[in-house]
This record gives C-alpha cells, structure tokens and sequence, in this order.
C-alpha cells in the first residue's frame, strides 16, 4: 500500500509564528468557509505529495535553515531599528524568492506560463521533440486544483525554471528598500498559503508583503537607484496604524490560493475572500 508523503508547502517554522497552542493553528478553508483548529505538522500548510521528499529536504537545508536567524530577527525586531547582516539578508532574499514558488498558487499563477513559454521556445529551435511531447503531457494532465505532483513541472525541466526564477527574484528583493511594521494588539496578522505577496504600487514601484508573525510584517519595496552602501544599513523598524495593518491583511488575504492561518479564528477573513471571488 502506497502512503502519501505529507508535503509542506509552507514551512513549518514559519507557521509556527501563527500558532494557537502547542502543535495547533486556526485554519480558514475557502471551500468549507469555516475556521477550523489544525495540526501544524499533519496539516497546516501540508499537500500530500506535492513534491519529492528529497526535494522538501533539500529546500529545508538550503533555504530554510540559512534564512532562519535573519527570520528570528526580524520576527523579534522592536523600533526604532534592527541590524541585519549581508549575508543574512541575502538568506532571506532566497527564503522570500522560494516562497513565491514552492506552492500549489504557484503551480496555478506561474509554472504552466513558464512551461508553455518553454515549450514554445524550443519548438522554435528545435521542432516537436520527446521532451516537448512529455512536457506538454504534462502540461496537460495538471489540474491545479488537484493539489497532487505540482513539481512535476519545474522538475521535468531539471530544475532549470525554477532556479532562474528564484535567483531573479531574490536579486531583486536583495536590493529593495527593507522594512518592519510593528501592529497594534488590537489587529492580528494573519498568514497565507501563498506567505509573499507582490504588488506593484501607482508610480511602479514594486513591493512585497510578508507577515513575520501575528504582530510583525516586513514590506520590501523596489527603489529607483540601488546603493549598495544601503545594504549594510540597520533596517526601520516603525510601529504602523491599525489602519494600515488592516490593509496588510486584507492584501495577504486577497493574495491567498485557498487557506489563511492565524492564532485564532478571524471573521473578517470571510468577508475579504467574499468579496475577492465577486
């Protein structure tokens, strides 16, 4: 009898920072629309074979575990500010970048795109091929909504799309302008099964918002001249407005495939993911 692989799409040390009691977190489904307690091992952030259990070591040993001082740094960080070293913003740059593409919204938003987008380029030089056939089979078969071998595509193509894509976009957040918004007691942030959130702002900038924990939430935002001397400057730690953390969540909500986590359960959450799907 084959037993599916428990696969965390969301790392577990992250989800922790959500956590409602020892090993359990609240849970909001889109599909059920209810709130319901989880297990943070068995399934908060879990898809059964979403991907090779070498492939969640590998992403544990590379990625999580460099990232997770700066992580506990920045989580614990209180104003005005908070010194993080260079290679430890660069840890984080990778840990930010891989969350954008180790999960099933991924598998949805932006791998079969980049998939197609190979296929035609090497029909082009090429012509039809076995690779071209077998990842177009692919292509084909995956329905994002069965949440089952969602890396089989950056996988079939030896891991190629998915380094460049990560080194791309942690190049770009390495040199964003960082910062900490501390929330008020009164608001609880709340995480996403899709945890980083791109925006683009009026002007064209470009920002990401990712939630540290239930009362921290770093926004990264796109600069229009890098100094490389700025890298190694203390980054702004500032207590933000109820306000302002009510629209942070609203973001993290919007930007979520179908969960969202807290420490308890939230009934604004309802509302938002509502007034999404209208």
């Amino acid at each position: 009898m084959n037993i599916a692989h428990r696969t965390h799409v969301l790392p577990r040390t992250y989800l922790k920072r959500f956590k409602s009691s020892p090993g359990k977190i609240w849970r909001f489904d889109e599909r059920r629309s209810d709130w319901r307690e989880v297990s943070l091992k068995k399934q908060a952030g879990v898809v059964p074979d979403f991907y090779p259990d070498h492939v969640e070591r590998w992403l544990a040993t590379n990625i999580e575990q460099p990232a997770a001082d700066g992580l506990q740094k920045l989580a614990s960080a209180e104003p005005p500010q908070v010194e993080i070293a260079k290679e430890a913003r660069l840890s984080l740059s990778y840990y930010l970048a891989v969350q954008l593409y180790r999960t099933p919204a991924a598998l949805e938003e932006r791998w079969g795109p980049a998939v197609s987008a190979t296929i035609d380029k090497h029909k082009e030089k090429r012509g039809q091929n076995e690779l071209i056939d077998r990842l177009e089979a692919l292509l084909h078969q995956l329905d994002p909504d069965s949440e089952k071998a969602g890396f089989a595509i950056p996988l079939a193509l030896d891991g190629k799309v998915f380094k460049q894509a990560v080194d791309r976009v942690a190049r770009d957040v390495f040199t964003f302008t960082w910062r900490v918004g501390v929330a008020p007691e009164s608001v609880l942030l709340v995480a996403a099964d899709a945890p980083v959130v791109p925006r683009t702002l009026e002007d064209g900038r470009r920002f990401l918002l990712f939630a540290l924990s239930s009362r921290k939430i770093l926004v990264c935002v796109s600069t229009d001249t890098f100094d490389s001397a700025s890298i190694s400057q203390p980054t702004d730690v500032i207590e933000i407005p109820a306000g302002d953390a009510r629209k942070y969540n609203s973001e993290l909500v919007q930007g979520a495939r179908r969960y969202i986590f807290s420490s308890k359960p939230e009934a604004w959450v309802r509302k938002v993911r509502a007034k999404r799907t209208t």
